[in-house]
């Protein structure tokens, strides 16, 4: 994995750390699976603490939207990872990184419950 740390990114203005993180600028073709495995060779984390969203429906369903959220159990383990993963690349693609703004925490719930009652729905 080769570190690129003179253009990355840093988090936008204003927004300060938190215990959830974006990552972007992922590949349309990233799959959960592949994403926890690849940020367990720098912090534990699980499978159901990322949120990846699909695109629903026409040519790209059930494509990555090239973004996820991560979720820690604490602001400090954020930080610790945001610097852990600063200037890294997963394949091939150099990782964007914020926090997610205090609207996505608010929304979250509702979000994985959706999530999980169309699962169900859909016999996955």
């Amino acid at each position: 994995m080769r570190e690129d740390s003179a253009n990355v990114p840093s988090p936008r203005p204003g927004c300060p750390p938190r215990d959830v993180l974006v990552l972007k600028n992922l590949l349309f073709s990233t799959k959960k699976k592949a994403l926890a495995v690849f940020l367990n060779e720098f912090f534990p984390i699980k499978e159901n603490d990322i949120v990846h969203p699909l695109c629903r429906g026409g040519y790209y369903d059930g494509q990555s939207r090239g973004f996820a959220y991560v979720h820690f159990e604490t602001t400090a383990q954020a930080e610790e990872a945001f610097r852990a993963l600063s200037g890294k690349r997963f394949n091939g693609q150099l990782l964007w990184l914020d926090y997610a703004w205090p609207e996505y925490e608010k929304s979250f719930e509702s979000r994985v419950q959706y999530a999980q009652r169309r699962a169900v729905a859909e016999g996955r």
